[in-house]
């Protein structure tokens, strides 16, 4: 049986960053005058009991 070393970037298909790219990543910093959108979700869920 032949034997491989496991890449894991290679697996992930994972692309290395520089520290600059990774802080874009995570978001970086913000300045006040930044625009912030706020997105909300409401679901509602309705349960109905049927008796026979």
């Amino acid at each position: 049986m032949e034997e491989r070393k496991f890449n894991p970037e290679e697996f992930l298909r994972a692309k290395v960053v520089s520290p600059l790219e990774q802080e874009k990543l995570v978001g970086g910093i913000a300045a006040a005058e930044d625009p912030v959108i706020v997105v909300s979700t409401i679901v509602t869920i309705v349960v109905r009991t049927v008796t026979p």
